[in-house]
């Protein structure tokens, strides 16, 4: 099978998957520094961590969240630790 003006990714897929350049701007000197340092405490380029920082992002999910959020308070409850409800405090504060 012939693909004409396509081209396969190194796994031999067609077409190989779309590639896009992202420009990022003014950001804040304390956020490169802590990028750069992921980069260098995981042994890779500013540029490789960026890209396993968004593709991470980028394939978490809404149900993903509550999802372990969900776990963690059942966790907590099986300890016995109990919370009070944020929103009843709240409303109490603005009776106020």
């Amino acid at each position: 099978m012939v693909h004409v003006g396509l081209k396969a990714d190194v796994a031999g897929q067609w077409p190989a998957p779309r590639k896009t350049d992202v420009l990022v701007r003014n950001l804040s000197d304390r956020t490169l520094k802590v990028l750069k340092r992921r980069a260098k405490l995981h042994h890779t380029s500013l540029q490789e961590e960026l890209k396993t920082v968004l593709d991470q992002v980028a394939q978490t999910t809404m149900f993903d969240a509550e999802s372990t959020a969900r776990r963690i308070f059942e966790s907590l409850q099986r300890k016995a630790i109990r919370f009070t409800d944020s929103g009843e405090m709240q409303a109490e504060d603005r009776l106020r």
